[in-house]
């Protein structure tokens, strides 16, 4: 059976602060979710935050 895939993207929405929030939120979610796989598309200016945070998954 194939994985569900959940993407979103933010475009211009976030701001780097935002974007980290949202991050932290999400990240316990994440975890649990073994037969979905999870996609965001954070804006340009936040792709180095959000490689950090989230390089661990």
């Amino acid at each position: 059976m194939r994985k569900i895939i959940i993407a979103g993207n933010w475009k211009m929405n976030k701001t780097s602060e935002e974007a980290l929030s949202f991050i932290d939120e999400l990240s316990e979610n994440i975890k649990k979710q073994n037969k979905v796989e999870t996609v965001i598309c954070p804006t340009f200016i936040c792709l180095d935050k959000m490689y950090d945070k989230l390089k661990k998954y």
